[in-house]
């Protein structure tokens, strides 16, 4: 059989109440589930079929009975139903809840419901489909209360009875009040009663009546107290008759509404309005009614000055307590009636403002001063209530005052009281309060010191009732604080604690709290007055001190230094451990006889001045030290340091002695050693001093072993020096008076010539020997020991390797001698010091020998130096014969002859190669004492000897053995040859002839190799006159520009140029009144502008090179200012627009900021724009642009000037910066310059610190300028 029902609509899904997830049931929710109205059934979705429906559910499956349904076969569902229903399980187990509407057909016919399914646990534990259809409830009707949302959703208590009161259903809260009376127990205990209706009431005759009244169909409705599980209760009560249509009975419905609340409160009312009674009679207050004989309108609608006079006249007391007559001393009759114009007669004006104050607020509290009926003045105090009716209008108010006129009388002196007491409190170092015990310890009063101990001001304690100090109370102390606090307080008794707070800025101070309460007469707590004090330096010092304390223990029983204690009678207190190992002792011996004990262990030398330290301890009040001498048991003598300080109390009276006492032995021996260490630095100082101040060696040698042998207590010390490998000899020696001389000693001995002691000895290495008969040494030095009855010595070489100039020895002569190390350190550091005295000495003789030889130097050199000049003379002469003349003939005429002069020669020729003939021919020749040879032939057979060192161009000196054969006068002579050659040969050659005594020198032979130079130019230059004319010229040209420009620099070229710009301004001052230079087109004008121009470029290029030289030598210093540079830089572009539009060009500026600042050399960097603007003007052609563009960036400010029409390859952008470097053909204007500019530029910048780069795109040239500021 097929499901007979289908969706209609979508699914609603929510989320289930935790009542609603699905749980297992038991046979008491079925029979509640059975008893509704609203049809129920439970569906099992895994086996398809019913597992459960109530009665109300059969018509809608065409059911006759529960057991015909619950068998029925709902296996063929279709596929989609059945996926339906398996998401809907996996809904359930999420614990939600699906509303949808579903359609049935019973009867043929259609019904929809809105059906609500959720999970429920089946045949233990099994999930199924519990539905429920039912409508949209928005009221419980009786004919739907027993529908399963209505007990769901009414919140009131409902429970339905049948007419012998058994409970057929109850909701969740009825069951929640009386308890599940469906349960077996709960109807066990019930139906032992007549009616179980009735036993809920407290008055069982409220639930008679309630029952007869239901009984004859009429609706019951009352309110009475119950029984609950929560006890007795007040509950509203609403009980009626229902029908049931489905099992046609009759049944109790009992609504209920739980009114305890209400009741309590009502109650409390009507006590309250006793109590007000009772306080109205009793109070000490003052109560009293004010009414109006007519209520009168009090708004702007009406004249207010009138209302007030009106109700001066008729509003009367009409009731008064007896405190208000004990405050005006008057009986009833006298008060009743009188109005407020009776008793503010004196002050009409006053009162009635008050009153307009009254009627404008609707109330007051006022604080005044008035008058009893005798006249006495009194102070009350008191609030004011307007009291209205229904219209708004003023009927009276209600009054309650007091009389504070002892209190106002206790204010003045409390003033005056708290005066005192603020000056006093403000003088504490500590924080006064008075908190309320009624009030959770809120503030009534702190002093203004607690600012400074909390950082918290002290409105904020004053103001806030909230905020009191346990506020700021750090967590680990508030709870033990409070209960300190709590049990003092409730033991009466006056409490102090000390703990932390947390300040407002966050650091956490002690604090020391003193306290107590104040009681009324009851005993009950009503203050609590205290101060606060900052204890942190405190408790920082006291945990300091505990730590100092644990670190002064652990020292004490730690330290190596023995620490003791002895009372004012000198009996022993304390001993640390270290006395034992200091002593040698256990610590119980000196507990055994004390104080004796501890001095049986002090040398007998120094008892006295131990206890003599401790009688001048016990008169002064700082530390003495005393330095002792202990014995220990084994006898050894040890030296301790003993610091005694005297322990007093605050009277001064001694209390005790405390000592700490050092083993100072070690101590006392480094000493000792530090002292002849001392002495012996000294010793080393004093030599090394000696051969500062004097340079003779014998001194230094002298004073050396004596000072030596003092030091020693040697009885000789003698310095052996080497005079060769295989003999010394005793330079200088100090030896006492008994025993025999060494000095002058000279020989051989092999300790100190044998080859083996000497590499001994090179290598640095010592030699001792500390008793000659033991041996060690060899034979014959001990046949010499024995000779001067040496029995101990020490060898210390002086200098070391190569360097090794002798030994220092130290002998002792009467007995064997242990040398220490000290001994052999001191001889080796004296060693090194005699070594530099040594060294020192013999430099000091090489100088001497050095100056005496350099002065014979410098004579010589003299002599040379003449000798140069004079040979350089005689060169310029022959250069200047071979500059100023082309005759071949007469040139080298002049060179022979001056050679025979200069250099006092006997004779001088000159011959000229014949390369046909292979012979040569003296053409010049200059004779003093030998025959002339002039014209003479000479074939290359006949100096074959020497023609080969002539052709490859060297000179050669020789003596002719044998006379020449065209010689006819022939004379035995010396003779230099030096060839004539060229790039393409030897020319000829140059003979000199001089005594054959003589020889000639390297400088008289570069002579004659220059002299046969020139002659080879002046031969080459006549010869190729014609074709090396231009060169020549071209190189005197650049030589004279060359020297011209080094002589000027030199020798202040800027002085003779400004004489003649000065003689062409003087002459132009001439010239101009003759009328010779106004005509542009005559010579005298043309030709005195060139002059004038051309003086001007030169002054311009001197000022560049002498402005190059300064700024490479950084001596001139920046003279820095700060300009505003786009204002600056406008003015000085100025003098450019005339150039730049009369050569049709243009000249924008850029500007990014309207002001930019910057701190630079004005002068510099005005020659810099200056030079690049010109520069712009110079290269762009006609119709060009010039820009300047001036922005800041990061590192200062780039100025970029970019002109028009040039562009600048990337080889000459590197070359460009070069001095003399100028771009070819790339001036368009024919200015020409001097080619310094932007070299200039260059070192300009790197002087201001900034850089400047060049760079080139089509069309266009950019310099970009970056400055910081400096």
């Amino acid at each position: 059989m097929s499901l007979l029902w289908q969706l209609k609509q979508d699914s609603i899904w929510i989320d289930a109440d935790p009542l609603e997830q699905s749980v297992e049931l038991d046979a008491a929710e079925l029979r509640v589930l059975e008893r509704l109205h609203s049809p129920i059934w439970i569906y099992d979705i895994q086996n398809s079929r019913m597992w459960w429906v109530n009665r109300a559910a059969l018509p809608l499956w065409n059911a006759a009975s529960q057991e015909e349904l619950l068998h029925r076969d709902f296996s063929d569902t279709s596929e989609a139903v059945q996926t339906l229903l398996l998401s809907y399980l996996q809904q359930f187990e999420q614990g939600k809840t699906i509303t949808e509407s579903w359609t049935l057909y019973p009867q043929g016919g259609a019904v929809t419901l809105r059906c609500v399914c959720s999970g429920v646990r089946i045949d233990g534990g099994r999930l199924a489909m519990l539905v429920e259809g039912t409508t949209p409830i928005e009221q419980i009707q009786p004919d739907l209360v027993r529908s399963l949302a209505a007990v769901r959703q009414t919140r009131g208590l409902m429970s339905l009875f049948s007419m012998d009161g058994t409970p057929l259903l109850q909701n969740p809260a009825a069951i929640r009040c009386y308890g599940n009376l469906d349960t077996t127990h709960a109807l066990d205990s019930l139906l032992a009663q007549s009616h179980p209706f009735l036993h809920r009431f407290v008055d069982r005759d409220v639930g008679q009546h309630m029952l007869t009244t239901v009984s004859a169909e009429q609706t019951c409705r009352l309110e009475a107290q119950v029984i609950t599980l929560q006890g007795i209760r007040w509950h509203d009560i609403d009980a009626q008759l229902i029908h049931d249509p489905i099992a046609g009975e009759t049944s109790i419905l009992v609504n209920e509404k739980d009114i305890t609340e209400r009741k309590r409160a009502e109650l409390a009312i009507r006590q309250r309005e006793q109590q007000l009674e009772l306080l109205f009679a009793r109070s000490l207050d003052g109560f009293f009614f004010m009414m109006l004989d007519e209520p009168v309108q009090w708004d702007d609608s009406v004249d207010k000055d009138q209302a007030l006079n009106y109700v001066f006249a008729h509003q009367r007391i009409t009731e008064a307590n007896h405190a208000l007559l004990a405050q005006y001393g008057a009986e009833q009759e006298q008060l009743i009636g009188r109005t407020p114009g009776d008793f503010f007669a004196c002050n009409l004006a006053y009162s009635k403002a008050l009153w307009r104050q009254l009627f404008d607020r609707g109330q007051l509290h006022f604080y005044n001063q008035t008058q009893r009926l005798d006249g006495t003045p009194i102070w009350v105090e008191g609030n004011y209530t307007c009291l209205y009716d229904s219209q708004k209008r003023i009927m009276g108010h209600f009054g309650i005052q007091r009389d504070v006129t002892e209190r106002q009388q206790a204010e003045e002196a409390l003033k005056h009281s708290e005066s005192r007491f603020r000056s006093i409190v403000s003088n504490l170092l500590g924080a006064v309060y008075r908190s309320r015990a009624e009030d959770n310890f809120s503030t009534v009063f702190f002093s203004e010191t607690v600012e400074e101990l909390t950082g918290y001001p002290v409105s904020l304690f004053m103001n806030d009732p909230s905020f009191t100090i346990f506020n700021i109370t750090h967590p680990d102390d508030l709870a033990a604080t409070e209960e300190i606090i709590n049990q003092s307080l409730a033991a009466g008794q006056p409490y102090t604690l000390e703990f932390r707070i947390i300040r407002a800025d966050g650091e956490v101070r002690w604090l020391f709290e003193k306290g107590q309460g104040a009681y009324d007469t009851a005993g009950n707590l009503v203050w609590i007055d205290g101060v606060l004090f900052d204890v942190t330096d405190r408790r920082q010092m006291e945990e300091a001190l505990k730590t100092s304390e644990i670190r002064y223990r652990s020292l004490t029983e730690n330290t190596a230094d023995a620490i003791y204690l002895i009372d004012a009678d000198f009996d022993l207190v304390y001993y640390n451990p270290a006395i034992e190992t200091i002593f040698g002792r256990p610590r119980e011996y000196f507990y055994i006889n004390r104080p004796q004990s501890f001095l049986d262990c002090i040398h007998p030398d120094d008892v006295q001045n131990v206890t003599e330290a401790f009688f001048v301890a016990a008169h002064r009040h700082d530390l003495v030290e005393v330095n002792y001498r202990i014995i220990r048991p084994d006898g050894e003598i040890r030296y301790v340091r003993d610091a005694l300080h005297v322990i007093r109390d605050e009277w001064g009276t001694i209390q005790s002695y405390q000592g700490i006492i050092s083993d100072v032995t070690t101590l006392k021996q480094s000493e000792a050693a530090l002292r002849q260490q001392a002495e012996r630095e000294s010793l080393i100082q004093a030599i090394a001093q000696n051969i500062r101040d004097s340079l003779d060696l014998h001194r230094i040698l002298d004073t050396t072993v004596c000072e030596i042998r003092t030091f020693l207590q040697a009885d000789r010390v003698v310095i052996y020096g080497y005079e060769s490998a295989s003999s010394v000899r005793i330079l200088v020696e100090a030896a006492t008076e008994d025993v025999p001389s060494m000095l002058h000693w000279q020989g051989q001995n092999s300790l100190f010539t044998d080859e083996a002691w000497i590499n001994h000895y090179r290598q640095g290495q010592h030699q001792i020997c500390s008793d000659i008969e033991q041996g060690g040494i060899p034979p014959e030095a001990v046949d010499l020991a024995e000779q001067y009855q040496i029995r101990a010595m020490l060898i210390v070489p002086i200098g070391q390797g190569e360097n090794l100039w002798g030994l220092l020895v130290a002998h002792q002569c009467h007995n064997p001698r242990q040398w220490q190390p000290s001994d052999i350190e001191l001889l080796q550091q004296i060693a090194v010091q005699t070594r530099i005295g040594i060294q020192q000495a013999e430099l000091y003789q090489q100088v001497q020998k050095l100056n005496t030889n350099l002065e014979q130097e410098v004579q010589d050199r003299t002599v040379q130096l003449q000798q140069v000049l004079n040979f350089e003379a005689l060169l310029k002469r022959i250069t200047d014969r071979v500059r100023d003349s082309l005759d071949e003939h007469q040139i080298v005429q002049t060179a022979v002859s001056e050679l025979v002069q200069g250099l006092s020669l006997s004779s001088c020729d000159t011959a000229l190669f014949s390369d046909s003939e292979e012979s040569l021919q003296i053409i010049h020749e200059c004779t003093v004492e030998l025959a002339t040879f002039q014209g003479a032939t000479l074939a290359f057979s006949e100096i074959s000897d020497i023609l080969p060192q002539l052709s490859r161009g060297e000179c050669l000196q020789f003596c002719e053995l044998f006379p020449r054969p065209y010689s006819p006068h022939w004379k035995r002579s010396s003779i230099l040859a030096s060839p004539i050659f060229d790039d393409q040969g030897v020319l000829g050659d140059l003979w000199l002839f001089r005594a054959t005594n003589e020889t000639f020198s390297e400088l008289e032979i570069r002579l004659v190799q220059q002299v046969s130079n020139q002659c080879a130019i002046a031969i080459r230059q006549a010869r190729l006159f014609q074709a090396t004319q231009t060169q020549v010229e071209e190189l005197e040209r650049l030589n004279g520009l060359k020297d011209d420009f080094l002589s000027t620099v030199s020798h202040e070229l800027r002085t003779p140029m400004s004489s003649i710009k000065l003689a062409i301004e003087m002459l132009e001052l001439r010239l101009q009144p003759l009328g010779l230079l106004t005509a542009e087109s005559s010579s005298t004008s043309r030709y005195f502008q060139v002059l004038k121009n051309e003086c001007h470029r030169e002054i311009t290029l001197i000022n560049d090179l002498l402005d190059l030289s300064r700024l490479a030598a950084g001596t001139e210093p920046l003279i820095l200012t700060q300009i505003d540079l786009t204002h600056w830089i406008s003015s000085l572009m100025e003098p450019f627009y005339e150039r730049v539009v009369r050569q049709q060009q243009s000249l924008d500026l850029h500007l990014t900021e309207a002001s930019l600042s910057i701190t630079t050399d004005l002068s510099y960097l005005e020659r810099v724009l200056t030079e690049l603007l010109t520069n712009a003007c110079k290269y762009t052609p006609l119709d060009g642009q010039i820009e300047v563009a001036v922005k800041p960036n990061q590192t200062g400010v780039q100025i970029r000037v970019s002109n028009s029409g040039v562009e600048i390859s990337a080889v000459e952008r590197d070359r460009i910066f070069e001095k003399f470097y100028r771009i070819p053909n790339n001036d368009p204007w024919k200015h020409g310059g001097t080619g310094l500019g932007l070299a200039l530029v260059k070192k300009i910048l790197e002087q201001l610190h900034g850089s400047i780069e060049v760079q080139s795109e089509p069309g266009w040239t950019h310099f970009l300028v970056q400055l910081p500021s400096l």
